[in-house]
């Protein structure tokens, strides 16, 4: 039971991390990887 809340929490933290990383980074590279990565995870 306790490793779904991690893996809910640690999803939470890869998300903020990739959204912050994603505003940081100012060249087309970083939203193709974030969008990728996004669509990856909602799917």
């Amino acid at each position: 039971m306790e490793t779904g809340r991690a893996e809910e929490l640690l999803m939470s933290y890869l998300r903020l991390l990739l959204t912050k990383w994603s505003s940081y980074s100012l060249n087309g590279k970083g939203s193709l990887s974030y969008t990728s990565l996004c669509s990856f995870t909602i799917d």
